[in-house]
């Protein structure tokens, strides 16, 4: 039986977007269940090193050992500004012709200077603050005298993580890993980045349907400790 969840996100112009698009994973009512179950970890039993401490007991850690991997081989992680990085985020979304068993659709496959205005200076970039924000989170490998358009950055974008924060909730909206480093454990660093530093700040994180994508996706997930909820969404 699928445990239920009542979740706060708020009534900004974000959480409105969020209800708008994401529908079919929350319902109303707590008579009627959405129409998928959502994959949810939660940070309210575990703090975050206990959470990293409970993984190493799932698939006999290997979790664990692919960010070891990852940080061994001088990957690093960090909130990063998305009109920087456009010409990395084009390598990393053209990377792989097809995922989860599926042709990678166009909006994956415009050119660099379709995806956003170029920008040619870097501000420094933190967590963002406040109950209601989106934020893109990287994780990146230092490599010297690269440039990005106009910008000197002496590093190189390897994975993305673009997430939405409302309240009690933060999801997961867009995750995307370089297809020749996936083995390298990059996405496993990125997520418990990005997961620690949230999780003082949400009760749970989301991605997507529990059951969605192919075996090694819902493997990844089990690793990550996401779970199956029936999620309600309490009125704006």
């Amino acid at each position: 039986m699928v445990s239920w969840v009542s979740l706060d996100i708020g009534d900004s112009e974000l959480s409105s977007s969020f209800r708008k698009t994401t529908s079919q994973y929350y319902s109303d009512s707590l008579d009627v269940p959405p129409k998928l179950t959502a994959a949810l970890l939660s940070t309210q039993e575990l703090s975050h090193k206990q959470y990293l401490q409970s993984l190493r007991k799932i698939h006999k850690g290997n979790a664990v050992r692919d960010m070891q991997k990852a940080r061994a081989a001088g990957f690093f992680c960090a909130p990063f500004q998305y009109g920087v990085w456009l010409n990395d985020i084009h390598d990393i979304n053209t990377s792989k012709e097809t995922r989860q068993g599926r042709q990678m659709t166009s909006s994956y496959q415009r050119q660099a200077h379709e995806l956003g205005r170029q920008r040619n200076m870097i501000v420094a970039s933190s967590t963002a603050k406040g109950e209601c924000y989106r934020q893109m989170f990287g994780v990146f490998k230092h490599e010297a005298n690269r440039n990005q358009a106009n910008v000197m950055v002496n590093q190189r974008l390897y994975g993305y993580i673009s997430l939405q924060h409302c309240k009690d909730l933060v999801v997961y909206s867009m995750i995307i890993g370089h297809g020749d480093h996936l083995r390298d454990g990059i996405m496993y660093l990125l997520h418990n980045y990005v997961s620690e530093c949230m999780w003082d700040k949400a009760k749970y994180i989301m991605y997507g349907a529990h059951t969605s994508g192919t075996d090694g996706l819902r493997m990844w997930k089990k690793r990550m400790r996401f779970e199956p909820y029936n999620v309600y969404l309490e009125s704006e």
